[in-house]
C-alpha cells in the first residue's frame, strides 16, 4: 500500500474515533483486529518506540504492548498488508487515544485534552413520577447523589403520583420524558445515555426497544413483579409462599392470571401469562440485574436468569442521628409499616395476645387492612395494650424509637428485604421477625434479634417475652445490630459501588461494539 493511501485510510479511522468519542460511546473492537492484541490498563498504556519508525523505514513504526495486569481483551494493533500499522486505543470512561504514524510521526486524539471527565449520562426508567414507596425513594435518592457527583441524570416515566413531584423536577430538571409522548428513539436522541438504569417497568414495546438498542442496561429488581403474576409471591387465600418459577402452574391451579382490582368497578383484572413470559425473556437480556438480598438472587436464578449478571445491592438507608433507645420500663413494642394483609399485622396481634409480660404496643402505619386489624384487636382483648397511631412522619418516629424495647416485623409475604429493619437497627434496637423472604440476610437469629419460623405465633410471643425480661440482652443485640448495619450497609460505599458498576457495564458493553469501517 502506498504511503498516501495509508495516510488516507488512517485519517478516515481517526474521524470515526473522534465521532464516537464526541458522542460518549466506547467502541472497543476494530473492524480488523490483530491476533496478538492484548489488554492494557489506563495505567499500562502501550509504549511507542519512536525510534522504531526510522529503523523500519518510512510509513512504519513498531509498537511494544505491555500486558495489562487485568488481562482484559482490548484492541491494540491492526496489521494491514504487513505494514506494521498500529491504532492503539485505551478506553477509560469516554477516553480514546489514537497513536498513529504514516510518515514516522505520531498524531494523537484524546478527550482528556478537551476537558474530559469521568462523568456519565444516566437515564433512569421508572413507572412512577414522584413519591410513593420504597422503589421511588431509591430512584430519587440515588439520582440526587449521582447528580451531586457530577453525572447527568434523566428520567423516562409513565405516570405522576401527585406527591413530592417538586423534588423530582428539581433533580431531573428538563430531562424528564413521558412514555406516552416520546418513544425510546426520541429519548435516546435527546439524552445520549451512557447507561440506562431501569427500576419498575413492564411496558413490553419499550422493553423490546431497550433490548434492541445496544445501550448498557441495568435493572434494579425491587420486588417480585418481573416473574410473579400477582407480584407478591404468596397465595392471597392460603397465604402460602410460592417457591415455583413462572410456569403454567401460575394459570392453574394458582389462578394468578386473575388479579384483584382496587380502583372500583369489576373487582378482578386479567393478567396475560404469555405477556409475563415475554417480559421475563426481555429482562433476561439486561446486562446486569441488581437485587437486594441473596434470597432475591435465588429467585432470579430459579427463573433462569444468568447468575453471573446478578449482583446484590441492598437499598441502604441514609445514616440517621446517633440515637439509642433507653429501653424504658414501658416495655414499648413497635410495628412500623403498611397495614395490608401481606404484612401480617393480624397474625402479629394473635402473637401479642399470647404475651404474658406487661407491654405497650404501637402500630405505626396505615393501609386497607387497618380497620380489620382494629376490630381483631378488640376481640382479642388488646385494646388497652395496643394502639393504632396511623401514619407518622419520619422525623417523629425518632421519639418512638427512643422509648422502644424492640421492633416487630410480622410479614407473611416473602419480603425482598424489609428495609425498615435496617432503619431501626441504626437506632440500636433489636428486631423480632418471621423468617420470610430476604429478612434473614440482615437479621441474625440470637445476635441482632430473633428470626421466628414463619407464622409461628407461639414462638413469636416467646421471643418477645425473652427481650422484655432481659433488657441487658436486648440492648446488647441492638448494639450488635448497629455495628453490623454500620459496617455492611454503609451509604457512601453503596453509592460508590453503584457508580463503579455503571462504569464497568458501560465498558463491557462497549467491548462488544465494533468500529464500522470507513
Amino acid at each position: 500500500m502506498k504511503s498516501q493511501q495509508l495516510d488516507d485510510r488512517l485519517y478516515r479511522r481517526l474521524k470515526v474515533l473522534k465521532f464516537y468519542a464526541c458522542r460518549g460511546c466506547q467502541p472497543l473492537e476494530d473492524a480488523k483486529q490483530g491476533a496478538d492484541t492484548r489488554a492494557v490498563n489506563e495505567a499500562d498504556r502501550p509504549q511507542i518506540d519512536d525510534n522504531a519508525a526510522d529503523k523500519r523505514g518510512p510509513g512504519r513504526f513498531h509498537a511494544r504492548l505491555e500486558l495489562s495486569r487485568r488481562q482484559r481483551i482490548q484492541p491494540g494493533c491492526i496489521d494491514l498488508h504487513h505494514q506494521s500499522i498500529a491504532i492503539q486505543r485505551c478506553v477509560e470512561n469516554r477516553g480514546h487515544t489514537l497513536n498513529y504514524s504514516g510518515t514516522g510521526k505520531t498524531e494523537a486524539y484524546s478527550p482528556a485534552s478537551t476537558g474530559r471527565t469521568n462523568t456519565m449520562n444516566l437515564l433512569y426508567v421508572h413507572e412512577s413520577f414522584g413519591s410513593l414507596g420504597g422503589a421511588e425513594a431509591n430512584v430519587i435518592i440515588t439520582a440526587t447523589e449521582m447528580k451531586a457527583r457530577g453525572h447527568t441524570v434523566g428520567l423516562w416515566t409513565r405516570r405522576p403520583t401527585g406527591k413530592g413531584e417538586e423534588r423530582w423536577r428539581a433533580v431531573f430538571e428538563d430531562r424528564i420524558h413521558w412514555l406516552e409522548k416520546e418513544e425510546l428513539s426520541a429519548v435516546r436522541a435527546a439524552r445520549s445515555p451512557d447507561v440506562v438504569y431501569v427500576h419498575k417497568w413492564d411496558d413490553l414495546p419499550s422493553l423490546e426497544a431497550l433490548t434492541r438498542s445496544g445501550l448498557p442496561l441495568v435493572r434494579m429488581v425491587h420486588d417480585h413483579d418481573i416473574y410473579c403474576l400477582r407480584s407478591y409471591r404468596y397465595h392471597p387465600l392460603t397465604r402460602r409462599v410460592c417457591h415455583r418459577p413462572a410456569s403454567p402452574y401460575c394459570v392453574f391451579p394458582c389462578l394468578a392470571t386473575l388479579k384483584r382490582k382496587r380502583d372500583g368497578g369489576f373487582p378482578f383484572a386479567w393478567v396475560s401469562y404469555f405477556d409475563k413470559l415475554r417480559e421475563l425473556e426481555l429482562n433476561r437480556r439486561f446486562h446486569r440485574h441488581l437485587v437486594v438480598t441473596r434470597y432475591m438472587k435465588r429467585e432470579l436464578e430459579l427463573n433462569r436468569f444468568e447468575s453471573s449478571r446478578i449482583e446484590i445491592f441492598p437499598p441502604v438507608p441514609r445514616p440517621g442521628d446517633s440515637l439509642r433507645s433507653n429501653f424504658s420500663e414501658r416495655n414499648l413494642l413497635l410495628y412500623v409499616g403498611q397495614l395490608i394483609r401481606g404484612k401480617g399485622v393480624d397474625v402479629l396481634l394473635r402473637a401479642l395476645a399470647k404475651v404474658k409480660t406487661p407491654f405497650e404496643a404501637v402500630i405505626l402505619g396505615d393501609g386497607n387492612h387497618r380497620a380489620a386489624c382494629e376490630r381483631l384487636s378488640v376481640r382479642l382483648g388488646l385494646s388497652e395494650r395496643v394502639r393504632f397511631a396511623g401514619f407518622i412522619p419520619q422525623e417523629e418516629l425518632k421519639a418512638y424509637y427512643k422509648e422502644a424495647s424492640a421492633v416487630l416485623i410480622s410479614s407473611l409475604w416473602p419480603e425482598p428485604i424489609a428495609t425498615v429493619g435496617l432503619e431501626v437497627m441504626r437506632f440500636a434496637l433489636p428486631v423480632v421477625a418471621f423468617d420470610a423472604g430476604g429478612i434473614s440476610d440482615w437479621l441474625h437469629d440470637g445476635e441482632t434479634g430473633f428470626l421466628v419460623p414463619w407464622k409461628d405465633t407461639r414462638a413469636f410471643a416467646r421471643r418477645i417475652e425473652e427481650l422484655l425480661a432481659d433488657k441487658s440482652r436486648a440492648r446488647a443485640m441492638g448494639e450488635r445490630g448497629l455495628e453490623i448495619v454500620s459496617r455492611d450497609y454503609d451509604f457512601g460505599d453503596y453509592l460508590r459501588r453503584l457508580e463503579e458498576l455503571f462504569a464497568r457495564v458501560r465498558t463491557e458493553v462497549a467491548a462488544q461494539t465494533s468500529i464500522p469501517t470507513a
